[in-house]
This record gives structure tokens, sequence and C-alpha cells, in this order.
């Protein structure tokens, strides 16, 4: 039988992480990584094939905080398939629906596959008789920087679904992936396809004020807005900015504490940053 690694609260509580439907998500895996269970609640680590499995990076995620990682390599490259899941959703309420998380990696090797399924009968969310879709996902070329996804759950939200991420290495090559700020929006937040990714860095701990740090590719008008976790914009404004490494001030903001996200670009280059305001 394949091992199955479960949240150790979920397996504690209900002894089945299948038991409980979430109408949204919102996870940035800060609380989970400083506890003692290996995942957040609901959320489940499966391993088709070998033993480096998901786990908790304390300080590898968005602005130096808590994310998901993967890394296949010990003293050499292993042969792993393990897959990363959420708790089921059910999303049945909306009218649209997106899936939205951050994610970069490093060293060269296979992409992660996104899944999406409306069954999941069985412990292996890959299991053969399971109809899983993959979702193609354009994941960048550039191992340095953070980027987000957004997935259009509105075609499979008829039933509950999951969402999967699956790692593949072999014993010659594999990559470190890591995944932070996996949520749930009614709107879209990436309207466009752009061809160049904006380093985008929150500075200090965001309060009444957010200080971004960007490199820009070149000088022009760009839009900076940002959302609340429910992908509501609550500030849109029009930046005239050189080309280059530089600060932009956000102040008097005056929000609720939570996470937000932060976008800047134009029509050819975007970046994307998470504030957990305090």
């Amino acid at each position: 039988m394949k091992p199955l690694i479960l949240s150790f609260f979920c397996f504690l509580v209900s002894g089945s992480c299948y038991a409980q439907s979430f109408t949204s998500l919102n996870e940035n895996f800060d609380a989970a990584c400083v506890s003692a269970t290996p995942f957040p609640n609901h959320w489940t680590q499966y391993a088709i094939w070998g033993v480096q499995y998901w786990q908790c990076s304390s300080n590898q995620g968005l602005n130096g905080s808590p994310c998901m990682t993967i890394n296949d390599y010990t003293t050499t490259h292993n042969i792993d398939t393990q897959v990363l899941y959420t708790p089921k959703l059910d999303l049945s309420a909306y009218t649209h629906i997106y899936f939205n998380f951050f994610d970069r990696y490093s060293r060269n090797g296979d992409s992660l596959g996104v899944y999406v399924t409306n069954e999941n009968g069985t412990e292996d969310p890959l299991c053969d008789s399971c109809s899983w879709t993959k979702i193609v996902v354009p994941f960048s070329a550039d191992d340095t920087a953070w980027r987000m996804h957004q997935i259009d759950l509105t075609p499979y939200k008829a039933k509950p679904l999951y969402v999967a991420f699956k790692y593949t290495s072999t014993d010659s090559t594999g990559s470190i992936w890591y995944i932070d700020s996996v949520f749930t929006t009614t709107t879209l937040l990436i309207n466009n396809p752009v061809k160049e990714t904006i380093p985008l860095t929150i500075l200090g701990v965001p309060r009444d004020n957010i200080t971004l740090e960007c490199t820009l590719p070149v000088a022009g008008n760009y839009n900076l807005a940002l959302y609340d976790i429910t992908g509501r914009a609550v500030l849109s404004k029009t930046l005239s900015k050189t080309a280059g490494t530089q600060r932009v001030q956000l102040s008097n903001l005056d929000l609720p504490r939570g996470m937000y996200i932060v976008r800047l670009g134009n029509e050819t280059s975007s970046g994307y940053a998470k504030a957990a305001v305090q």
C-alpha cells in the first residue's frame, strides 16, 4: 500500500480528511508551519513514490514567511512522485470562482502538475479510477521570482472538488518547488498574460503603510492595485515610473488586519506580492 501522510489534526479529530467541505480557501501556511502538525488542517500529502515529501519551510515563502516546499535532492537526486492536495471545496454557491496561488522554483526538473477533480473516493488523489483534470499553468522559466497564478474553477464547481499539486523527479534531475498563499476569489485578479515578471517585494511589516521594492524593466506608466482576500480592489492607481530598482510607498491605508495581494504591472509585465497587514 502506498504511504499516506495526513494532517495530524485531521487524523486525530476525524480519522479522515474527506469529512468536511469548505466553501472558500485562504491558506498562507503561517500558522500551520509553526505548529506541531506537518500540514494545514485538512490538507493532505500523498506519496505515490519516494520519501522526499512536501513539507513546511519556516522562511522560504513570500517576504520570508512560511510556505510549503518539496526537494528531491539529498546527496543525489531521488525518484519521487508526491502530491499535496487541498481540503474538499464546495464552491457550488458561487457564480464564478477562482483558485489562486504563488510559486517559485530552482534547478531544472519537471514542472508541477496541477489537477482538479470532482471525485475522490479513495485516499489516493490521483487513483486510476478517479477522474482528474490536468490544468495548464504557465509556470515561468524564471527561477528566482515569485509568480501568482489563477485557475478558473467555475467549470468544475457543480460538485465538491479538490485541487492537487503533483511533484515528480528522477534519479538524475529534480527541482525545488515552493508554494505560498493559496486562496479562492470570486473575481479575476490576473486579467492579461504578460511577457515579463516584475520582481516585487514587501519591505517591513505592513500596517497603515506598505513599502514596496520593485525592479521595472522600462520607464512608463504602471498600474498599482491592492486586493483583499475576496478579490475586491481596495486601491488602484497609476504610477509614472523610471526603469530600474526603486521603492513605492503606500501611506495612510487604514486597512483591516488580514492578507492582501499587491499587483504592479502594465500590458507587458507584472509582479505580485503578499502583504499581511498586522
